[in-house]
């Protein structure tokens, strides 16, 4: 045996080893050889982790300054593994080493596992699944940048009340919301039953998916059954003109389909057309797509690393909804929620006229393409609606709160005529009927879409509009 030498078992001998004799593992520490193999394997270990605390940019968010370390450390330990130190010195060494190493190396198979396992630390998918479709992000990607919904779906409760809740919205009156079942199609869009072929397609936002409302009180369910005709919905809240053209364009085209629209809705699309132009703008230059919007922290450093520098998240506590104004109706003043007002034409930022501009082109040239008959639907903010009803509530001027005028329709209806596409304005048809009969045309609190009767005002505007081949410029001019 070459790393020990032992007495044998003589008459008189001690059957012991004599001093200095060792050169492999036992009680005076592994031999040089087998001691700088284990150190150089532990700094591997021990600069690995800290290269990937550097390298990984969400872990050096909170571990960088511990990479550095832990760099520094397995350098020590390489630059160890040369020096000759006595048995004992060897013996300690790389104990302390190959625990750390362990430890650490421990951590990386904890961090792999926990990433194959898709772990979600941060809960986000249980937060999302607490709240009604309708409200929210779509996460399923089409096309080179856009999402969707995913489908098929059904869902049942109260989308506006047990959203609000999970929220942590405290609201000043119940909401008037009977519980509802609402349905998705196979690729996330409402549509009960499923088509297959269809003369008309609509896409747009919030304002045509309306996840709180069922679908027999959807404005397309309506208007097809006023038109006498299919109408597919191509509705996705939280979405932009780019993505309403990529739906038509993906989802919109049948063999009987003659008709398409886009709906504009002036509260939220300039921004929403905004960001989803510079998200185009940075695939066409750089071939990169949007990452995940349902990609779960699954990361269990840089879990740790949150708890450790920031604590543990508090939940937040409930909070309550203040209204924005009231609204004065029937000798009552209603709590009223309400968004800002829009941006007048004038105060668009350069870049967001950029986009409108592709957009319209983009959505001209394909209707010509495919012989269509091409619209532009432009919804108001409730604010508009409202406009002589509403108090505002505190600080808000009366200015604020009205938004007076028409808003940017002006010109859209000429850039939609340079385009191609026929315009029609849902503005007036909405404001008769609130003058007219005090109709519940919005939701009042913290939501601020169409309810039923909004939807059947709306409906009988595009039917009376498509039927009787309206909703030129020339006619959105006479109207105002």
């Amino acid at each position: 045996m070459s790393g020990r030498v032992w007495r044998s078992q003589r008459p008189g001998g001690s059957g012991v080893r004599p001093a200095g004799r060792a050169s492999g593992g036992g009680a005076d520490g592994p031999s040089p050889a087998l001691y700088r193999v284990m150190l150089w394997l532990a700094s591997v270990v021990v600069a690995g982790t800290g290269a990937v605390l550097r390298v990984q940019a969400e872990l050096a968010i909170h571990w960088w300054e511990w990479g550095d370390r832990l760099l520094a450390v397995g350098a020590m330990i390489w630059l160890a593994g040369w020096l000759r130190p006595s048995a004992a010195w060897r013996r300690w060494v790389a104990g302390l080493a190959l625990a750390l190493a362990v430890f650490l190396g421990g951590l990386l198979l904890a961090e792999a596992a926990f990433r194959l396992a898709n772990f979600d630390f941060d809960r986000k998918r249980a937060a999302r699944e607490k709240l009604a479709p309708f409200y929210r992000r779509p996460c399923v990607r089409t096309g080179e940048v856009f999402w969707r919904r995913e489908g098929p779906l059904e869902w049942r409760g109260r989308p506006m009340t047990q959203t609000a809740k999970a929220l942590g919205l405290v609201l000043p009156e119940p909401l008037d919301e009977p519980e509802r079942t609402v349905r998705y199609d196979a690729e996330g869009f409402r549509n009960e039953p499923p088509l297959k072929d269809w003369e008309v397609a609509v896409a747009g936002d919030s304002f045509v998916e309306l996840g709180h409302l069922p679908c027999e009180e959807l404005w397309t369910t309506l208007l097809a059954r006023r038109l006498g005709c299919r109408v597919r919905n191509l509705g996705v809240s939280n979405t932009g003109q780019l993505s309403h053209l990529h739906y038509l364009r993906a989802y919109g085209l049948a063999p009987s389909t003659r008709r398409v629209a886009v709906v504009f809705y002036e509260g939220n699309d300039w921004t929403d057309l905004r960001a989803e132009w510079e998200v185009w703008e940075r695939f066409r230059e750089t071939g990169r797509r949007p990452v995940s919007r349902l990609k779960p922290q699954d990361s269990l450093l840089r879990a740790l690393g949150r708890w450790l520098w920031q604590g543990a998240e508090a939940p937040r506590p409930p909070r309550a909804l203040v209204p924005d104004a009231f609204l004065l109706v029937g000798g009552q003043r209603l709590p009223v929620s309400l968004e800002p007002c829009p941006p007048a034409w004038d105060e668009l930022p350069p870049a967001t006229r950029e986009a409108l501009g592709f957009f319209l082109r983009e959505y001209g040239a394909w209707v010509r393409a495919h012989g269509l008959e091409g619209w532009l639907l432009y919804a108001p903010v409730k604010n508009r609606v409202w406009a002589g009803s509403l108090e505002p509530a505190g600080g808000p001027r009366r200015s604020e709160v009205d938004c007076g005028g028409a808003g940017s329709a002006a010109e859209l209806v000429e850039l939609a005529e340079a385009a191609g596409l026929r315009f029609l304005d849902l503005t007036p048809a909405l404001r008769e009927a609130w003058r007219r009969e005090g109709a519940r045309l919005y939701n009042r609190l913290w939501d601020t879409h169409w309810t039923a009767e909004g939807c059947r005002v709306v409906a009988d505007a595009v039917a009376a509009t498509w039927g009787g081949g309206g909703g030129s410029g020339a006619a959105w001019r006479r109207r105002q």
